[in-house]
Formats: structure tokens, sequence, C-alpha cells
């Protein structure tokens, strides 16, 4: 009853995200007179992070912080019949992509097109100053939002239906959903990525791991990539 009882809560709490609606986050920590990516990164650990650890320590199952929860099981034997994820190659293999990325944004901007991004990029920096703020932002994403949607989600979703499976997908799609301030051509991009996400974390096992690539994939996107435009620029 607990489990249903959270769940119920994060559903309402993402739906009044993806309508629009001004969250408790975002009342607490208003925008006036703050640096927005600051102001940002902090309203990411109230919404995510703080409800994640609650939930987890009210259903006495901190220790998913460590260990993968059993009640992940058959999603994580999927995931490893795939092939067991490695740290090191799955970051390489993102730093080459970021690499990429950055070669095609800077390619762009040097043609006077923007950056290159899927879907409408969210607020980026507008000068170098507001990079420092928005590599924070970028990593309380990774830690918080991999909390969320790949821990936290489809625990509780397991819990309550009894399948792994339907708790990974439902959580994807969530996170997919959560960014729909990014056009169709993002939600889906980000629903990619969120699978992406869980597949690395089934299948190694380490919750930090996704969380790493996670904060890779914003660093490129707020800080790497403007910052090659303000490079050009001087």
């Amino acid at each position: 009853m607990l489990a249903a009882a959270l769940l119920a809560a994060a559903l309402i709490q993402l739906g009044l995200r993806v309508a629009g609606r001004s969250s408790l986050a975002a009342q607490l920590l208003p925008m006036r007179g703050r640096a927005p990516f600051a102001v940002w990164a902090g309203r990411l650990w109230l919404s995510f992070a703080i409800p994640a650890l609650a939930a987890l320590l009210l259903i006495g199952r901190d220790e998913a912080l460590s260990s993968l929860p059993a009640e992940l099981a058959p999603a994580a034997a999927l995931a490893r019949s795939y092939g067991r994820f490695e740290a090191w190659p799955i970051l390489l293999g993102l730093a080459l992509g970021s690499v990429l990325a950055a070669g095609l944004s800077w390619w762009r901007q040097r043609r006077g097109r923007r950056a290159f991004y899927l879907g409408r990029p969210p607020r980026l920096p507008s000068s170098a100053r507001e990079l420092p703020a928005a590599a924070l932002l970028a990593v309380s994403a990774g830690v918080t939002e991999e909390l969320y949607f790949r821990l936290m989600l489809p625990l509780l979703i397991a819990l309550v239906t009894g399948s792994a499976l339907l708790g990974v997908g439902i959580s994807a799609l969530l996170f997919g959903a959560a960014h729909r301030y990014q056009g169709w051509v993002g939600v889906v991009a980000t629903g990619l990525v969120g699978l992406f996400l869980s597949v690395v974390h089934l299948a190694s096992g380490d919750l930090w791991l996704a969380m790493a690539c996670h904060a890779t994939i914003d660093l490129n996107a707020l800080v790497v990539r403007p910052a090659l435009g303000f490079q050009r620029q001087r």
C-alpha cells in the first residue's frame, strides 16, 4: 500500500510538471534575482533527489542506492543478455560521441547556424560567465534524475505491478514526457536516452555509471557546445 501511495504521488507530480503547472520546487526557489542555472539545479534536487531518497527510506530500500534491487532482476537479466556493460568502454564511447557532437556544432556555428541539438534545446548559457552554473545544472541533472527515473520509479512500479520490464518502460516514457519543452523530437530522443541509461544501470548494476553517462551528455549540451560558440565569437 505504501509503495502504491508513493507511486501515485510521483505520477501526480510528473503530471503537473508535464502540464506546465507551477511546482513546489519553483515556489520554494523562485527565479527572481538569482542565476537561472543555479536555481534550476536546486529545483532538481527538490523535485527529484529528495523525493526519491525519501521514498526509498520509507519503503526500507535504501540499500538500492548501492546494489540493484531484486525486483529489477528480470529486466537486468534481459539487459545482460546483450553483454555485461563495463564502465570505461561506455564512458569512453560517450566521450567520443561528445567530441563528434561538439565538432558538428562548431562546424555549424562557423557557418552562422545554431549548434546541433535534437529537438528544441533548453535555455543555454548566454556568456562564458554562466558556464560554471550550467555545469552544476548538468551534474545535478545526472544525479537527481537517475535517482528518480532509473531507481525510484522502476522500483515502485515493479513493487506495485510485479513487472520489472513495465517499470523500466514506463519510467523511460515518463522521462521523455518530462522533457516536453524540447518538442516532440526532443521527447522521443530523451525517451530513447532514458532506455539506454536504464540498460546501463541494469546491465552494470551500478547506478553511479548511469549518473556519469547522464551528466556527460548534459555537460556536452549545456557547457561544451555553448563554450565553442563563445570561443568562435572571440
